[in-house]
Parts: C-alpha cells; sequence; structure tokens
C-alpha cells in the first residue's frame, strides 16, 4: 500500500518491465481515491484514468466494505481519460477495497482505505 496524500502529485512506479501487465490491452490505468483517508461518514471518490487518454472505455467499479456494504457500476471514460465512481462514507474503522478494472482488457487495479 501507497499513501496518497490529497493535492500533492504522487507517481506510482507499477512495474518497469516494458512487458509488464501495467499495460494491458493498449492501455494503462492509474487509480486514485479522493480523500485518501476519509473521515467517519465522508464519501469517497474513486478515479480511473486511461492512458492513452481517450473517451468510451468502459471502467468497470467494484467496492466491498467490511461492513458488508458492496456497489458495482460501469462508467465510460471521458475526453480526458477519466471514470470516477463515488462511495458513500463508512462509519469508523470500515475498510473499502475497490476493485478497478478496464472492460475490455481485464486490466485491474486495486485500491483500499479505511475511515
Amino acid at each position: 500500500e501507497i499513501a496518497i496524500t490529497d493535492g500533492v502529485g504522487t507517481v506510482i512506479v507499477v512495474s518497469t518491465d516494458p512487458e509488464g501487465d501495467h499495460n494491458k490491452g493498449g492501455f494503462a490505468l492509474s487509480v486514485w481515491a479522493s480523500p485518501s483517508d476519509p473521515a467517519p461518514g465522508q464519501g469517497v471518490t474513486v478515479h480511473a484514468r486511461v492512458s492513452p487518454q481517450v473517451s468510451g472505455v468502459s471502467i468497470h467499479f467494484s467496492m466491498s466494505g467490511t461492513d458488508g456494504w458492496t456497489q458495482d457500476e460501469t462508467k465510460s471514460t471521458d475526453a480526458s481519460g477519466l471514470a470516477t465512481f463515488y462511495i458513500p462514507g463508512g462509519s469508523e474503522g470500515v475498510r473499502d477495497n475497490v476493485v478497478i478494472e478496464i472492460s475490455e482488457t481485464g486490466l485491474t487495479r486495486t485500491i483500499n482505505y479505511t475511515f
């Protein structure tokens, strides 16, 4: 896990292998949550950006929390390659696990945060 600080640019090296799974089916996938360290009850927006940045790429978001809450949705990227997914806030200590997948290639990323 890597801590992400709101308002600060962060680069996460997923793989240095040019043949590695960080770029599958012609797309790379970057994901982040805002806020990255939510307070109890504070909603979270999960962002997914494909590179190259194109519109119309289907991104599937699937979330499960330690409190039993689940939700999922498929969104399409906009012209900047971005798709977002909103998750309502949870109680203190609840941990959410979010899996983000490019539907057509199966490339996935997973992020977690705790309220």
